[in-house]
C-alpha cells in the first residue's frame, strides 16, 4: 500500500473515530440531562397510580361502612319484629316499631352503596390503565386489581336490592296486619343479612388484592430513583468505554500517519 493511501486511511479512521466520540459525548450529555425529567415523570406516574389505588380502597371501605349501617338497620327491624310477634294486631304498635321511614332508610342505604360502587368503577378503570402502562415498562411487574373488582360486588348488590324490596313488602304486610307477617319480615331480613355477608366477603377478597398492588407501588416508588441513576451510570460506563477505545484508535491512526 502506498504512503498516500495509508495517510488517507489514517485520516479517515481519525475522522470516523472523532464522530463516534462526538456522538457518545452527546449521548452522555443527553442521558444525564434527561435523568431529572425521567425521575419527575416517573414519580408523577407512580404517584398517580398510588392515589388511584388509595381512592379505590377508600371507595371499597365506604361501601363496607354502609353495609355496617345497613346491618344496624336490619337488626333494629329484627328486634321490632320480635316484639311484634305477639302483638301483630296492634296497628299502633306496628306503626311505631316498623314505620315507613325504616323502609326509606334501607332504600337510601342501597342507593348510597350503588353510588359508591359507580365511583369506584370509574377509579378502577383509570387505575388499571395507569398500571398497565407501568407494567409495560422493561423489567417492571406490578400486580393489577381484577377488572371485575367492582362489577362482581355490584352483581351481589343487585341481589341485596331484591332482598330489601322483599323486606319492604313484608313490612307493609305487617302494617296491614297480615297473618304471619312478623315471621315473613324476619325471614326477609335474614335474606338481607345473607346478601350483606356475601358482598362483604367479596369486598374483603378484592381489598386484599388491592393492598398487594399498593404495597408493590410503594416499593417501586422507593426503588425507582436508584434504578434511574443506575441505568444512567451504566450508559455512562458504556459510552465512556467506547470513547476510550476510539481514543486508542485515533492514537494508533496518528502513529500510522506519521510513519507513512
Amino acid at each position: 500500500m502506498s504512503p498516500t493511501m495509508k495517510r488517507v486511511l489514517s485520516v479517515t479512521t481519525i475522522i470516523l473515530s472523532g464522530l463516534v466520540i462526538l456522538l457518545c459525548a452527546v449521548g452522555l450529555i443527553g442521558a444525564w440531562t434527561s435523568t431529572g425529567k425521567i425521575l419527575t415523570a416517573g414519580t408523577k406516574l407512580i404517584g398517580a397510580a398510588q392515589k388511584g389505588a388509595t381512592a379505590l380502597q377508600v371507595g371499597l371501605q365506604s361501601v363496607d361502612r354502609r353495609l355496617n349501617s345497613l346491618e344496624d338497620d336490619t337488626q333494629t327491624i329484627q328486634d321490632a319484629t320480635a316484639q311484634l310477634s305477639q302483638n301483630i294486631s296492634d296497628k299502633g304498635l306496628v306503626l311505631v316499631l316498623l314505620p315507613p321511614a325504616k323502609e326509606e332508610k334501607l332504600t337510601n342505604t342501597v342507593g348510597a352503596i350503588k353510588d359508591a360502587l359507580n365511583t369506584a368503577e370509574q377509579t378502577l378503570s383509570s387505575l388499571i390503565d395507569t398500571l398497565t402502562f407501568i407494567d409495560s415498562l422493561p423489567f417492571i411487574s406490578v400486580p393489577k386489581p381484577d377488572p371485575d373488582t367492582v362489577s362482581a360486588a355490584a352483581a351481589k348488590v343487585e341481589k341485596l336490592n331484591t332482598a330489601i324490596d322483599n323486606t319492604r313488602a313484608r313490612m307493609q304486610e305487617a302494617r296491614d296486619n297480615s297473618a304471619g307477617a312478623a315471621q315473613k319480615v324476619s325471614d326477609a331480613v335474614g335474606e338481607v343479612n345473607n346478601a350483606v355477608t356475601e358482598i362483604r366477603s367479596e369486598l374483603d377478597a378484592r381489598s386484599q388484592k388491592l393492598t398487594a398492588t399498593q404495597d408493590s407501588l410503594s416499593s417501586f416508588a422507593q426503588s425507582f430513583p436508584f434504578w434511574v441513576y443506575f441505568g444512567t451510570l451504566l450508559v455512562t460506563l458504556v459510552f465512556g468505554w467506547i470513547i476510550y477505545t476510539q481514543v486508542l484508535v485515533i492514537q494508533f491512526a496518528l502513529a500510522k500517519f506519521k510513519t507513512a
